[in-house]
């Protein structure tokens, strides 16, 4: 019997996997989502990096357990993290596609907004493409937390409205895959495109107007 529920699973972490291997062209957000949207931008539950005001937005639907995610995060760590990427802004969801049961990494950072350390530890994790349960208790405690007190906060906080929530708006993409991501207000199921990062660091720096003068005149 645990070998046919351990195939089982195995079965549909590959199924994930080639869905969201899918890459497929930006296209606008769905009407629905507008207003979502602009919730998004407004609400600070939700990881938050690079540049708080910038105009360019990118916003992200994840699982920790996502290898194309991982990608995704350590790309745009250092692009939010470089001059290039100073007017960019990234908003990244938790959406445990691959089951709630065994979401630990996501349980544990995000029982760290209680102590305000949140966005610090979604910051490191991303930049390391991740890290796993004993590795985050590790960083928690590193910066001056509890990590048995934080052990206990995991186990008696109930996890699953937060994840109903973000579901709630994933689903208006009316895919199965991860990540799904939203670059300045257009969506595209899977990770980056060969060159695409170059695209949006040159669309999130536009050229100044005295460089466009300059460039028509000379």
């Amino acid at each position: 019997m645990a070998k046919r529920i351990g195939f089982f699973f195995y079965l549909i972490t590959f199924v994930f996997i080639i869905s969201a291997k899918q890459v497929y062209a930006s296209q606008p957000l769905p009407k629905e989502f507008e207003e979502i949207y602009k919730e998004i931008l407004k609400d600070p539950s939700y990881a938050s990096m690079g540049n708080p005001k910038g105009k360019y937005v990118i916003i992200d639907f994840f699982d920790y357990r996502c290898n194309f995610c991982k990608q995704l995060h350590t790309d745009l760590y250092n692009l939010v993290h470089s001059k290039q990427g100073e007017n960019i802004r990234w908003i990244s969801i938790e959406t445990p596609v691959f089951g709630y049961q065994h979401n630990y990494a996501s349980d544990i950072i995000l029982a760290t907004r209680k102590y305000g350390l949140y966005n610090k530890i979604f910051d490191i994790s991303a930049q390391r493409g991740h890290m796993g349960q004993s590795e985050i208790y590790r960083l928690f405690e590193e910066l001056g937390g509890d990590k048995e007190q934080l052990r206990e906060d995991v186990k008696n906080t109930e996890f699953r409205p937060i994840y109903k929530k973000h579901f709630d708006i994933y689903r208006l993409f009316n895919t199965t895959a991860v990540p799904v991501v939203i670059i300045n207000k257009k969506y595209q199921i899977g990770g980056l495109k060969e060159g695409q990062l170059d695209e949006i660091i040159k669309e999130a720096n536009p050229p100044r107007v005295w460089e466009t003068l300059f460039l028509r005149f000379f």
